[in-house]
Formats: structure tokens, C-alpha cells, sequence
């Protein structure tokens, strides 16, 4: 019998594997504490539903430090888990990958810039830990630099077709 994890594991499966849409026109920027931080943050969340049209457990939320405003965080939310994750990030910041990502293929020990923490990536980490955490990263291609190039890549990474006008999402213009 498979525990709740593994019930909750699989049916994150599922909701990726199948086919979605996002929901409304493109969202719009608000205050956040999605960080936890003292500094003022900004979110932006746009409901995803499933190939019938019904929203369900899923959306993407656009999270944003303002003091490192270039740098958006794109989680991709399940159920109130963030369960893959697309961070834009300055070229020279570089983070390790955990020690246990060294087994998996094609996972570098250490990401510079731009990556994405993806669900295969993490997918058994997540099944064989309490704590939900998404810690394993590659690095994502070198072209998307920017919010309006990552949301269309990364809606079509999880089966997410997108409306034309669902496309040039951005950073917000005015902070506040």
C-alpha cells in the first residue's frame, strides 16, 4: 500500500505529464512574503487547470526580491508544495547541487546563473525525505534571460499551452 508521499508523488506525476492551460490573462504583481524575508517582495500567481478546463491544485507564481529585481523565482505550485522550480539569476552567482545529486546523470556539482530545479531531479529526494525540498539544480539554457522567454520554456517543459495572449509576462514596472 503506498504511503500518503508516494500517493501525493503520483499524483504530481500525473498533473505534469497531462496536458494544462493557464487560466485568465497574464497576472498581476502584488505585495509577498513568499520569501520570508524582512525585504519587500512582490508575487504574481496565475491558476493553472487541466485539459477539461477545471482549476485545480496547480499554478505558477512569480515571486521577485526587490532588492534583486532581475532575479525572479518561478515555482511551479501543487497542492501549496512548490514541486519544480525556474530561478533567473545573475551569471556569476553560483550554487553546489546537493552531494546525492552527484549519482543522478548529467547534474553538475555546482550551477552558475540561471537554472531550474526540476521534479525528476527531486522527485526521489522528496519520496525519501519529511521535509519538502526541491535542493537538486541544472543549469538552464543561456539564452532565457529574461521572465518573457522562461514562461513560455517553462510552460512548455510541463505541458502547458499557452494563449497568444498569455505570452510577454514581465517583471513589474513600477515597484509598489
Amino acid at each position: 500500500m503506498a504511503s500518503e508521499r508516494e500517493k501525493e508523488v503520483f499524483e504530481i506525476d500525473r498533473f505534469l505529464a497531462e496536458p494544462k492551460t493557464l487560466i485568465g490573462p497574464l497576472p498581476r504583481w502584488g505585495k509577498s512574503k513568499f520569501f520570508g524575508k524582512t525585504e519587500p517582495e512582490m508575487e504574481a500567481k496565475w491558476p493553472i487547470a487541466d485539459s477539461l478546463g477545471i482549476v485545480g491544485r496547480g499554478q505558477l507564481r512569480f515571486a521577485l526580491r526587490l532588492e534583486r529585481r532581475q532575479c525572479p523565482s518561478v515555482p511551479v505550485i501543487y497542492g501549496g508544495k512548490s514541486v519544480l522550480r525556474l530561478d533567473l539569476e545573475e551569471p556569476h552567482v553560483c550554487e553546489p547541487n546537493p552531494h546525492w545529486a552527484q549519482y543522478l546523470i548529467d547534474i553538475p556539482a555546482q550551477v552558475c546563473g540561471s537554472h531550474i530545479h526540476t521534479w525528476a531531479g527531486n522527485r526521489q529526494f522528496i519520496l525519501d525525505q519529511e521535509v519538502w525540498e526541491i535542493p537538486c539544480r541544472l543549469p538552464l539554457n543561456s539564452r532565457i534571460k529574461k521572465l518573457d522567454q522562461a514562461v513560455p520554456w517553462l510552460a512548455s517543459q510541463i505541458n502547458i499551452s499557452l494563449e497568444p495572449d498569455q505570452h510577454g509576462f514581465s517583471l513589474p514596472g513600477s515597484l509598489f
